[in-house]
């Protein structure tokens, strides 16, 4: 049977993990930001910028130069500009999909190292030996059905139509 210690550890090195795929994904990004600062890109009057979070997540984005803009807007006009030599195209293309690709890694690096976190420090402040008021009033009540491990157990979100039917007026 699953218990919450067994959960524990694999739940916190599993955000372990993901942290240090995290960080792993920052240097593909610098390796990308590296590439847009070579010669042929950075005569453009456009650049690839990161842009770092409170919570410790990094992004890459495209900035006009001269008014400080960013965002899709900017690559769509970089893409059109007539300063832009038809020769790089392709290679602004590419990158603008790596970008895209980190970000959308990133992002998904970083929800899933906080759902992680958040869940293993929930299930350790749920532990039923510990002095929880709320669980040790629910350790007291006496249950034919099921024994308290397995009430404690995740089984759904406990909307209406997750609820078990074993024939009329069995709710």
């Amino acid at each position: 049977m699953t218990t919450w210690r067994t959960c524990l550890l694999p739940l916190t090195q599993f955000a372990d993990q993901c942290q240090t795929l995290k960080a792993g994904l920052k240097n593909l990004a610098h390796g990308v930001l590296n590439q847009a600062k070579r010669h042929r890109f950075s005569l453009l009057p456009f650049r690839l910028i990161e842009q770092n979070t409170t919570v410790g997540t990094m992004f890459l984005l495209w900035q006009h130069i001269s008014n400080r803009r960013m965002g899709v807007a900017v690559w769509a006009e970089m893409i059109r500009a007539s300063k832009t030599p038809e020769s790089m195209l392709q290679d602004l293309y590419e990158m603008e999909l790596q970008r895209i690709l980190l970000n959308m890694q990133m992002s998904l690096m970083h929800s899933i190292a906080k759902q992680a976190a958040e869940c293993a420090e929930k299930m350790a402040t749920s532990n039923p030996s510990s002095e929880s008021k709320h669980l040790t009033h629910a350790a007291r009540l006496a249950s034919d059905r099921f024994s308290m491990e397995q009430a404690m157990l995740p089984v759904g979100t406990g909307l209406s139509h997750e609820l078990t039917w074993d024939g009329p007026g069995t709710w």
